[in-house]
């Protein structure tokens, strides 16, 4: 017996609900994915004893919104693959909407996994001050093993060589201080900044004169939802568009490179992995 031929109209609604369907089956798949990223990061003057210097990062975690302790520990084991020196989290532990706003749950041992030789160190994003700051930092200091470094930062010394880490405050909600964030070091040690918004790189271009060599950011999502040429939510955070969407970036001050992030906000995705990664640091 031969097949009914499908009507024009037919042929139509399944085109368009394949058109839409698919990418919606993507973009609720895709958040329970990730994806591991290796860079490697030319820096001015890095000592030889850095030369190979590992930095682990993971970003705008969420935590309250869509995103379970199996998969920030899964996203946990991914980046201790890459045997960091030292793990860094530029912003957004919790979600600051919503779930979290009312009842302000604990992160259940959500970090426990995460330790490298020379720490776990962060700052916080625009959502952990929504959740409430003074409450997130408790969290923090309380049940995890991570060290906020908002406004300040530390020196890593290897025999003669030296490294600095320095945090700011998040751009939307809180202060940007870069003196003491650096508390003139000597400008000759190369200098890591971890800072939430990405946009940081230009508003700053103007305001201080501290040396950065390369600024550690997320808040961006990667887009989150980015069909090119179409939608790119991205450009709902930032001021400049898709610039700081991920990776590495050339900012009007210093390069910064974007983290995607782990966290599912909406449980949606596409186009916008995510990811943990590791910046290989080498001598420039």
């Amino acid at each position: 017996m031969n097949a009914p031929k499908l009507s024009r109209r037919q042929l139509l609604v399944g085109g368009i609900s394949t058109l839409v369907g698919a990418p919606l089956i993507e973009a609720n798949w895709e958040p329970l994915r990730l994806e591991a990223i290796h860079r490697t990061v030319p820096i001015r003057g890095l000592g030889k004893e850095f030369s190979g210097f590992r930095i682990g990062v993971m970003s705008d975690i969420h935590w309250g919104n869509k995103i379970s302790w199996e998969f920030v520990h899964r996203a946990s084991r991914l980046l201790l693959e890459f045997n960091p020196d030292l793990i860094v989290i530029p912003g957004d532990f919790v979600h600051g909407k919503g779930a979290w706003t009312k009842g302000k749950p604990t992160f259940d041992g959500a970090f426990d996994l995460l330790k490298a030789p020379e720490g776990v160190v962060g700052v916080l994003g625009n959502h952990d001050h929504w959740a409430g700051a003074d409450h997130t930092r408790r969290a923090i200091a309380i049940e995890t093993n991570v060290r906020l470094i908002d406004n300040d930062g530390f020196v890593i010394q290897r025999g003669s060589n030296a490294l600095a880490v320095g945090g700011i405050g998040d751009l939307w909600e809180d202060r940007q201080d870069l003196e003491s964030a650096f508390r003139k070091m000597d400008r000759d040690v190369p200098r890591i900044l971890l800072s939430h918004n990405p946009d940081t790189a230009e508003s700053l271009s103007t305001r201080s004169d501290e040396r950065v060599d390369l600024q550690i950011s997320g808040h961006t999502h990667g887009g989150q939802i980015v069909i090119p040429g179409v939608v790119d939510f991205a450009q709902r955070v930032s001021k400049y568009g898709s610039k700081f969407n991920r990776g590495l970036v050339e900012g009007a001050r210093h390069r910064v490179f974007v983290s995607k992030g782990v966290g599912r906000p909406n449980g949606l995705r596409l186009g916008a992995l995510p990811d943990v990664a590791c910046l290989e640091l080498i001598t420039a």
